[in-house]
């Protein structure tokens, strides 16, 4: 029988995997390397094997985390951000670029994998607080407010006496 991946379930083969992923390795980039499960090898463990699929969760926990460590250290690393120009150093337009990337890239897989805890915020609202619209009317070259809010007997009177500053 030819060698192939291994697909058997073994203690040691799942620690090592979530090893790797603790560490901020993608299953995608383990499974590359000789001698591991495939990505569909891992998918059955997880179906099969309750407890792995727990610990595999927790380690998708700690791999977003080792994203934030990283971003950290890309963020702080100063090596190579200035290159000798003709007129003495000079910001590198390119490393910044890249390192932009790579920390964007992170903060949107962090937000993805855990979206409660790294995702924006959109929307959020507090039902205990109001927002209302408050709108510049400019009229004959003066302001009036023009309020969206529904406990206001009415908006403030355009008396002309308000001129724009110039």
């Amino acid at each position: 029988m030819p060698a192939g991946r291994p697909t058997d379930y073994s203690e040691e083969a799942a620690e090592e995997l979530l090893v790797w992923m603790r560490a901020g390795g993608s299953v995608a980039s383990y499974c590359e390397c000789a001698d591991t499960p495939s990505h569909n090898t891992i998918i059955q463990w997880k179906k099969k094997f309750p407890e792995f699929d727990e610990r595999y969760a927790r380690a998708c926990i700690e791999r977003a985390t080792a994203h934030a460590e990283e971003i950290l250290e890309i963020a702080d690393n100063e090596q190579g951000d200035t290159i000798a120009g003709e007129k003495g150093m000079v910001g590198n337009p390119v490393k910044v670029a890249r390192d932009r990337l790579r920390i964007d890239s992170r903060k949107w897989l962090m937000s993805k994998m855990l979206p409660k805890t790294f995702g924006d915020r959109v929307g959020a609202v507090d039902e205990n607080t109001s927002t209302h619209v408050l709108t510049i009317e400019i009229v004959g070259g003066h302001r009036r407010e023009l309020r969206d809010n529904p406990d206001d007997v009415s908006p403030p009177e355009f008396d002309g006496n308000d001129p724009l500053p110039e």
